[in-house]
């Protein structure tokens, strides 16, 4: 089977973008606020996964959240997904 490489489009003024946390929660909320107020005032529509904030011992909530976060952000019409925070946390994801 051949495989068809589609360019991605670069995300322009008033694109959504996804921010969610895969892995680890964000240590610095008001940090990861002034990102969020930031990529506003860029003019992009930014869109919070659910379990952005939420805490699970070192991790940002259960592993099937956080999946459920991923996956509702790659099945969104978002133009880019950012992640607040990488880490161990991504590879627990990987069964799912």
């Amino acid at each position: 089977m051949k495989q068809v490489f589609q360019k991605p489009v670069k995300p322009g003024c008033g694109s959504k973008v996804q921010v969610s946390s895969p892995a680890s929660c964000p240590k610095n909320t008001d940090r990861l606020n002034r990102g969020i107020d930031y990529l506003s005032s860029l003019g992009f529509q930014v869109q919070k996964g659910r379990h952005l904030l939420d805490k699970d011992a070192y991790l940002a909530g259960a592993d099937s959240d956080r999946f459920a976060d991923l996956k509702e952000a790659f099945d969104s019409d978002a133009a880019a997904i950012l992640c607040s925070r990488g880490g161990y946390g991504c590879m627990r994801l990987l069964p799912y």
